[in-house]
């Protein structure tokens, strides 16, 4: 996982004159169209004519370098390998939502103090807000330790538990019968929402 992560940057840096491919999974069914071709025995096309061209200049990746080692620190990936979610997204958004709801108007320093506690407490846990405590020179007592231990070992077990089979399947059922239930509404209302719509 950790090639798969740093094979983007290089292959965002490529150039005509510069391919960084090395690193991109080779194959037939590889996303990388430089390997693509490779596979298939035809020469490369120009990578300023490729439709999906993302090149970054040496000076901006460069930038994104501390980014990307933390992408692929080998704690994190093994953390996002065990969670056995599609969209973490999804949980991060309901995270920062439950500190500040939509349903609200909240300030832009609000806003920005949630997502930031929501970030921290999604990458590292809440034992996270130890540091974030620290750097506003604020006490720390041993009860908050202990509580803040507690809510990280909770929701590891919680996380262990939605990934069991069992759940996995519970919940496909029920979003089964969700799914029903929408659509008879759906055909005694009509549609009430649809994606892009006004």
């Amino acid at each position: 996982m950790e090639a798969a992560v740093w094979s983007t940057l290089w292959h965002s840096m490529s150039a005509d004159d510069q391919p960084h491919h090395r690193q991109c999974p080779q194959g037939a069914d590889s996303w990388c169209f430089y390997q693509k071709a490779l596979a298939s025995g035809e020469q490369p096309g120009s990578h300023k004519d490729h439709p999906s061209s993302t090149y970054l200049s040496p000076e901006v990746a460069e930038t994104m370098i501390p980014v990307y080692r933390r992408m692929a620190d080998e704690c994190l990936l093994k953390r996002l390998v065990h969670g056995g979610t599609q969209n973490t997204n999804e949980c991060l958004n309901n995270m920062i939502w439950t500190r500040c709801p939509k349903t609200s108007f909240m300030g832009l320093r609000h806003v920005e103090g949630s997502v930031a506690r929501a970030v921290c407490k999604f990458n590292e846990g809440a034992t996270e807000m130890i540091y974030m405590l620290s750097r506003l020179y604020a006490d720390i007592s041993y009860t908050t330790l202990h509580l803040l231990a507690k809510n990280d070992e909770r929701r590891l077990k919680a996380a262990d538990a939605a990934s069991a089979v069992n759940a996995r399947r519970r919940r496909k059922e029920y979003a089964g019968q969700r799914r029903l239930l929408v659509r008879a509404e759906e055909a005694r209302d009509g549609s009430v929402y649809g994606g892009g719509e006004r």
